[in-house]
């Protein structure tokens, strides 16, 4: 780890804390045990200053815009009148009046907590309350550099989750696929902003303005985000695939089939020219067709694994 963190920071938060949020520090919220709940953690290595992360994770509104097709829709979009209700050296909470109802808190120096509930009513079943909650834990590793970890679980559509239940038929580095995509900060000075500005107070008063990093950094040198280009900026292969097993061993899996449905498209095309027969002929160079798309397509997939470029103003 490149920092170490304010002493203020460090030593507030038995005496400070506000009523029933103690466990906040000490482990994840409750739900991550409840059987009903399914759960998913994902790290990253990313390239982005501790600073702007917890700013972004500290928007909510960006997501339908930032995140379109990924975790939300442009034309959900709406606005979000959140409202602080707590501060301190501890950090802050706060939550909004309206559907779904948003409740977030900031716990120094590194924890950030979500919380969305959404009223819906089912066919049989009648009104329930969905609920998802997203953690993430996001330690300033150098300047400019930043490890998140995010812990996300939900009561529904539990079988989309990867799990040890034998319907939970997803693979981990499947759900994992969806955090490897680029996203673009903006910045709109409305209410939705409570909690940016709440984060940046916060950081300025009691956090030093920044992380207290090791003698050893090396804080003359250029940002990452100055000299490294795109690709190396979302390097998801060095960022995450070679540190997730699960991601890792289906990126080998990917690439062993590949090299079976080359080796078999080169088979078939070389064998459609030897059956005297037209229709056996006009099978094997069909069998190779076939073959070589799946091929590419594995190949496509792959990048997934490795980097994949994702525009987000270039998605209807």
């Amino acid at each position: 780890m490149g920092a170490v963190l304010p002493k203020q920071t460090l030593t507030h938060h038995s005496t400070s804390c506000p009523p029933g949020h103690l466990h906040c520090y000490s482990r994840l919220p409750p739900e991550f045990d409840d059987p009903s709940y399914s759960s998913v953690t994902i790290q990253r290595d990313l390239y982005y200053g501790y600073d702007t992360l917890m700013e972004n994770v500290s928007d909510p509104s960006h997501i339908n815009f930032a995140h379109h097709k990924v975790t939300g829709r442009r034309d959900r979009a709406k606005p979000l009148p959140f409202k602080l209700e707590k501060c301190g050296p501890w950090g802050f909470t706060g939550s909004n009046n309206d559907t779904p109802k948003i409740t977030a808190g900031f716990y120094p120096p590194c924890y950030y907590y979500n919380k969305i509930e959404i009223p819906v009513k089912l066919p049989l079943i009648g009104e329930k309350k969905w609920e998802v909650l997203i953690c993430s834990f996001n330690v300033p590793m150098a300047p400019g550099k930043t490890r998140s970890i995010v812990c996300s679980t939900r009561n529904f559509f539990g079988f989309t989750m990867p799990g040890p239940a034998w319907w939970q038929l997803v693979p981990c580095w499947h759900e994992h696929w969806t955090s490897n995509k680029y996203s673009k900060l903006t910045f709109t000075p409305t209410q939705a902003d409570r909690f940016v500005l709440a984060f940046c107070s916060w950081l300025r008063t009691y956090g030093n303005s920044q992380p207290d990093w090791f003698p050893e950094a090396n804080l003359s040198q250029p940002l990452p985000s100055t000299v490294l280009s795109k690709y190396e900026m979302l390097n998801w292969l060095e960022q995450h695939t070679l540190k997730c097993a699960s991601c890792r061993t289906a990126l080998e899996g990917f690439q062993i089939l590949q090299k079976f449905f080359w080796g078999s498209t080169i088979i078939l095309a070389a064998c459609s020219g030897v059956p005297p027969g037209l229709a056996l002929r006009a099978l094997l160079a069909a069998g190779s067709i076939c073959s070589a798309a799946v091929a590419y397509i594995l190949k496509e997939k792959e990048n997934n694994f490795i980097f994949k470029d994702y525009i987000h103003s270039k998605i209807d």
